[in-house]
């Protein structure tokens, strides 16, 4: 168990396209800045979020599914249970912005310590942040304000913007029809970093069906699949019971 959460916590066109005298780039009649304002409104009214559903990690010679349920309080902690097979419980993990605290009931043992992103085995690009990813585990996002417009990529399908941060460049590709974050590319160097993919059931469906993260070395991904999610609802305390003869490591 202490092998599956400790992966789990490292991932823990051809429409109008015009300037205007005010210097919008428009779309499809929606200025850029609407989009971008549209999609982070989705994102920055959450406060809490329960899901659902199940987690599949491919970390090297390691391979795992499970059931999970998690309660997320933004922007700064997040619960996960880990179950298995007729809904056995195998562990906990709390994760905040700084620390996290890892339970395997099978072996009876907590590992705890401070996040540091740049001593985790995969190096996420420093576009990633934590809230970055607590917001993936809702299954939202945000793109940054000064995002620009990919005219070379953009299609008649879809809109593809574009953001720097520290040598990170961000490449977001959005669905022209609804608005929907698809796609992020994080590239360094003219080389895919890192890529956040995210898939929808249908045209009306508040939160995708699964989200997948993948870094450069593809033989690590972290996939997760929504059974359901509900946005600010009340939590139950984010601390969990730990047998009193547990094993402790900090590191």
């Amino acid at each position: 168990m202490r092998n599956v959460l400790i992966p789990l916590l490292i991932f823990i066109g051809c429409g109008t396209v015009k300037e205007t005298p005010s210097n919008k780039i428009y779309t499809n009649n929606i200025a850029i800045e609407e989009i971008i304002s549209k999609i982070n409104n989705e994102a920055f009214p959450l406060k809490t979020c329960n899901a659902i559903g199940t987690i599949d990690i491919n970390f090297d010679s390691i391979s795992f599914s499970a059931s999970f349920e998690l309660f997320l309080k933004h922007p700064d902690s997040l619960r996960i249970n880990i179950s298995g097979p007729f809904g056995i419980e195998l562990g906990n993990a709390i994760i905040t912005q700084n620390s996290y605290l890892l339970y395997s009931k099978f072996e009876n043992l907590v590992t705890e310590g401070k996040i540091e992103m740049d001593k985790l085995p995969i190096q996420l690009p420093s576009s990633i942040n934590m809230e970055n990813l607590f917001l993936f585990f809702s299954g939202k996002r945000t793109i940054p304000q000064n995002a620009i417009l990919q005219t070379d990529k953009t299609t008649d399908s879809v809109v593809v913007l574009k953001s720097i941060m520290n040598e990170i460049i961000s490449e977001f590709t959005i669905d022209r029809n609804n608005m929907r974050l698809l796609l992020i590319k994080h590239n360094k160097e003219s080389k895919v970093v890192l890529t956040e993919k995210y898939y929808y059931g249908n045209e009306i469906s508040e939160y995708p069906t699964s989200v997948i993260l993948t870094p450069l070395n593809e033989k690590r991904s972290l996939t997760i699949s929504f059974e359901s999610v509900k946005y600010n609802v009340s939590l139950p305390r984010l601390e969990f019971d730990i047998d009193k003869s547990a094993e402790r490591i900090t590191k």
